[in-house]
């Protein structure tokens, strides 16, 4: 993620997009709140761009967590904009990044935790080839070994 990004990026993250999200709606609409929830939740953040008639837009993206090198990290991936889901941009995203992870052996586990409720994001995972390993009272954990 770039600096000049973040006012972009931070105009993506809509209350009715993760009104659900643990403790995001309260960093909504503050760029300065929006950074450092950003830094202090990921140690690495890719942003996901689709094509648009006027350049890129910024549509997504990737945060990495818990991340010891060579073994195993956690993911968090998502779609801002209700009308770009559907559409492959985050299975793309993820397929592309775990490739990447492959190829330079950064880690042989991926963990992702998904909302119960999120069954797009359970789908995705799923065809992603990611395992379910642990149901917690609010989210399912998945694993998928490289």
């Amino acid at each position: 993620m770039r600096l000049t990004d973040l006012s972009t990026l931070a105009r993506s993250f809509r209350e009715e997009t993760f009104s659900t999200s643990r403790g995001l709606a309260t960093i909504l609409g503050n760029i300065f709140l929006f950074r450092q929830w950003t830094s202090r939740t990921f140690q690495a953040f890719y942003l996901i761009e689709k094509k648009a008639t006027d350049g890129n837009k910024i549509a997504g993206f990737i945060g990495l967590y818990n991340i010891t090198l060579g073994v195993c990290m956690s993911l968090a991936a998502g779609i801002f904009d209700p009308a770009d889901r559907g559409q492959g941009l985050a299975h793309e995203a993820v397929e592309l990044f775990l490739d990447s992870l492959r190829s330079s052996k950064a880690a042989s586990m991926i963990q992702v935790e998904v909302d119960k409720s999120n069954l797009r994001s359970i789908h995705l995972f799923d065809r992603l080839g990611f395992e379910l390993c642990q149901c917690l009272e609010d989210c399912f954990v998945m694993n998928k070994y490289l």
